[in-house]
């Protein structure tokens, strides 16, 4: 069998072609997945505790409940923040543009209020529900109220879809691994009567090796800067049309994780496919190689 070295030309072209698809697919999903966190983080961050007072609390009493509140672990004691009710009904009032005292009188419908945050690591369902529950317990708390929604339909969904992506990383993969497998196969049968003679002047395998693994770095290379060429392509297209997302899609700090880390990848995920296929062939006997 004569080999061709136009087509060797032809198939390197299409494992850097799978290689940067490979690094393209890593490079949006991590970015997406990066987006998504930083924007759940956000969210999160803003994510408060509101405990509404009875109004039978004098202010001694609710200095008090704000120095007890203060001594939880997961609350941030900095972050306490005590609202008047009449502040409350001022600022209802001014939105609604209405008389406040043809519309309220003398009667406020709205209580106290005291808002917490809660610290980064308490910033979970389970903690919010455990303070929730216990504080509705408490003698002189009315109401207890946080964003249950959004712990409840929002930060699962992103689990799901980090799921998702990273099965959909492993397929797309699995499919560049078999045509770099397949590579490898089509250039050890193309040389394999001198890769037999080699061994049979007592050529080591890592000898052998060394050209192919060498080869596949180079490819691996190739398709990560290549990926990373269209990756960004496609951020400038978006931040261009969608600016508001650059502070979720686009920072330095991922462009350089993104970098290296599609570089590390495609090279490693290339050596090893290779070195995998090269160390099943080349135990083959050479009637075999036939």
């Amino acid at each position: 069998m004569r080999y061709s070295k136009g087509k060797a030309q032809a198939t390197n072209q299409i494992i850097v072609i799978s290689i940067a698809c490979l690094s393209v697919i890593i490079s949006l999903l991590f970015q997406l997945l990066s987006g998504a966190y930083t924007w759940s983080e956000s969210i999160q961050s803003q994510m408060k505790v509101y405990v509404y007072l009875d109004d039978s609390l004098q202010t001694n009493q609710i200095d008090s409940t704000i120095q007890v509140l203060k001594k939880r672990n997961e609350i941030n004691a900095a972050k306490i923040q005590f609202v008047d009710k009449q502040i409350i009904a001022k600022d209802f009032l001014n939105t609604t543009h209405e008389n406040f005292d043809e519309l309220l009188g003398d009667i406020n419908p709205f209580k106290n209020s005291i808002i917490l945050e809660l610290k980064p690591s308490f910033r979970n369902k389970v903690s919010f529900e455990k303070l929730a529950t216990e504080l509705r317990s408490s003698t002189g708390i009315y109401e207890v109220t946080y964003p249950e929604n959004y712990l409840d339909l929002i930060i699962p969904k992103i689990k799901v879809i980090s799921s998702a992506a990273i099965i959909f990383i492993c397929l797309i993969a699995l499919i560049v691994y078999f045509q770099i497998s397949n590579y490898t196969k089509l250039h050890i049968h193309a040389n394999r009567t001198l890769i037999k003679s080699m061994q049979l002047l007592g050529s080591t395998n890592g000898f052998i090796m060394k050209p192919y693994l060498l080869k596949s770095v180079i490819l691996g290379l190739l398709g990560a800067i290549l990926g990373y060429l269209i990756t960004n392509v496609f951020y400038f297209y978006i931040n261009n049309q969608i600016p508001e997302l650059t502070i979720y899609l686009f920072n330095v700090t991922n462009q350089v994780i993104i970098l290296i880390g599609t570089l590390v990848i495609a090279v490693i995920f290339s050596l090893l496919s290779t070195l995998l296929t090269l160390n099943k062939y080349l135990k083959i006997s050479g009637s075999n190689l036939y």
